[in-house]
């Protein structure tokens, strides 16, 4: 289905949905409850934000009904008062400050930090290496699982050939019936404990398998499942730096936010005994 058709669908629907009342809809209402409304606007929106793959109309059906359950709970509460009850706004108080603590130290965080250079980087992995041994093996693996039907012995000599990732992204594209998995177990080395962690036997013939061997094809769910080990990196052992890039860009960004949230906690607290503001009672 097009978007415009889609579109199309979701107008004559939302039409239906919002119903008769005493003073007409504006076009671009979707739905209203009361004085409530959604507008066209607000569900595309919601729908971008769920990245639907599946029928738009259908999901915006979901999300307008999800919409409507909600404001009319919501509006119940008020005409019981429920806002009033000073629980409630005990909590709303502390929902708003602690709302506004995070959007602060979100604005503080992307003015003030900006990301590692390589410099840093590779400094930081030459002090530290000693806290990145690996704890368990790792492996990145060339999995191209095939259509029973499709499948032939020359498939799996082109995988045994193979010695490039761009290579292999071509018979993924060209063979294999679970691409995404294909690319996921092709990213980067993986620890073996997530790898084919409900087929013992597999895993077994992987761990037997020489860095850059093929593993024997197995038949399984209509498809014939071949694999190559790639790589390996075993326990005990310093990754290579390309390896744990985006874990020591992690460290630094959290050891760098807790010294800045340091320093912006310390100069308000100073600021704050300068204009005598701060008190605490021995």
């Amino acid at each position: 289905m097009t978007r415009t058709a889609a579109y199309a669908i979701l107008c004559m629907w939302a039409a239906s949905a919002v119903g008769c009342a005493d003073q007409p809809v504006p076009d671009h209402v979707v739905a209203r409850v009361g004085t409530a409304t959604l507008t066209h606007g607000q569900l595309a929106e919601r729908l971008s934000e769920r990245m639907v793959r599946m029928d738009s109309a259908a999901v915006a059906r979901v999300i307008v009904d999800q919409w409507i359950v909600n404001e009319l709970l919501y509006q119940e509460a008020v005409r019981r008062r429920l806002h009033a009850d000073s629980l409630v706004q005990q909590q709303i108080e502390d929902n708003r400050r602690s709302l506004l603590i995070a959007r602060l130290l979100e604005d503080v965080y992307s003015e003030e930090i900006a990301a590692p250079d390589p410099a840093a980087l590779e400094t930081w992995y030459q002090q530290h290496s000693s806290s990145l041994v690996l704890r368990e093996p790792y492996v990145r693996l060339w999995y191209l699982p095939v259509d029973s039907a499709s499948w032939t012995d020359q498939i799996l000599s082109r995988l045994e050939r193979t010695d490039s990732d761009s290579a292999f992204v071509h018979l993924v594209n060209t063979y294999s019936a679970l691409r995404e998995q294909s690319m996921y177990f092709a990213s980067g080395l993986l620890p073996m404990s997530l790898v084919f962690s409900q087929h013992a036997d597999l895993r077994e013939r992987i761990n037997r398998a020489a860095e850059g061997a093929t593993v024997p094809p197995y038949r399984e769910g209509g498809l014939v499942h071949a694999l190559k080990v790639v790589e390996r990196a075993q326990a005990g052992t310093v990754p290579d730096l390309n390896m744990v890039l985006p874990e020591i860009e992690q460290r630094i960004l959290i050891e760098s936010r807790k010294q800045l949230f340091a320093r912006q906690v310390q100069r308000l607290r100073t600021a704050a005994e300068a204009r005598n503001d701060l008190f605490v009672r021995e």
